[in-house]
């Protein structure tokens, strides 16, 4: 509950999301969020010091394709 409202406030619509450890379906994940902000995000599933952790990330195309 706490994660779909933070991606609400942060205007999120779009979002690719990646796990390691976390035992989801990515994609049945994000459509389970039911976003439909205009902002591009991803979703990092993961555990730290083996608690789940969530990291909302931003993504510059650009930047990607420039390196």
């Amino acid at each position: 509950k706490r994660l779909k409202e933070r991606l609400r406030q942060l205007d999120v619509g779009r979002l690719v999301v990646k796990k390691r450890g976390f035992p989801v379906d990515p994609e049945a994940f994000r459509k389970q969020l039911k976003l439909d902000g205009s902002q591009a995000k991803v979703l990092i599933l993961t555990r730290v010091e083996d608690r789940p952790t969530m990291l909302i990330c931003s993504w510059n195309a650009q930047d990607a394709l420039a390196g």
